[in-house]
């Protein structure tokens, strides 16, 4: 297919390294990242990869062994399922053609060759089939994603945060019973009106990094700080009291 135009990823170490990142440059490609801890930002990868772990779990149960001589073969079931949101196939979209799968050759035994194109017709008429298939498929997404769209603004918060905001971030603590929400930290720059990035001190080093609306909170005042941490420690003793007793 090609060197894409931009890939996007999480901000794992194996996509933030230095030789990856001066690989992409050199091949002038874009690198985007993704909020760290938020999965809605990479949703249509993250649910593929739960669909493909779901199906080689089903097929590798017995021993677990063979799952690198399966994946081919699942990738291609998924290539060839057309999309609920599109209608048609992956690889339709991208060939303008049918999968042909080895079921195919059940019905194609002794079949007669069909007679040989022109090659400048078929390019023609492949080039008009697939815009048509790319404009049908454009189509179809745009109503899907305004769906999901509409669905996920049920549960967000419509919140517009200004540069110099005292917050708290919402973060994935490394040892249990530890506070969820960090800070206070300073907004020091926004993306869009969902993405700002934040000053985060406290650490050994000082870092910037950037956060979802969903994953901050206004402090106003000191009194709010304690708050937040003085419920989640009172649970945490109510916890130890029980376990005491």
């Amino acid at each position: 297919m090609g060197l894409p135009l931009s890939i996007d990823s999480d901000q794992g170490r194996h996509f933030t390294g230095k030789a990856l990142q001066d690989a992409l440059q050199l091949l002038g490609v874009t690198q985007k990242f993704h909020i760290s801890y938020h999965p809605q930002s990479s949703g249509q990868v993250e649910r593929l990869n739960r669909q493909i772990k779901t199906m080689l779990w089903k097929f590798v149960a017995a021993n677990g062994k063979n799952w690198n001589q399966l994946l081919p073969l699942l990738l291609m079931c998924i290539r060839a399922a057309p999309s609920s949101a599109s209608k048609v196939t992956p690889y339709e979209v991208m060939t303008d053609k049918q999968m042909r799968l080895p079921e195919h050759l059940w019905y194609e035994l002794g079949a007669p060759l069909t007679d040989r194109v022109e090659l400048d017709k078929y390019v023609h008429d492949l080039q008009q089939n697939i815009q048509q298939m790319h404009t049908s498929v454009a189509q179809q997404l745009g109503c899907s994603q305004k769906k999901a769209k509409r669905y996920f603004d049920q549960s967000t918060q419509q919140v517009q945060w200004n540069i110099g905001d005292k917050v708290l971030v919402f973060g994935t603590p490394e040892r249990a019973l530890c506070h969820k929400w960090e800070g206070p930290y300073f907004i020091v720059d926004k993306c869009s009106p969902s993405v700002y990035k934040v000053h985060i001190t406290g650490k050994k080093k000082p870092t910037e990094k950037w956060f979802h609306t969903n994953q901050l909170k206004l402090v106003r005042n000191n009194d709010e700080i304690l708050g937040i941490t003085g419920k989640i420690t009172q649970s945490v003793r109510q916890l130890a009291q029980q376990q005491i007793h």
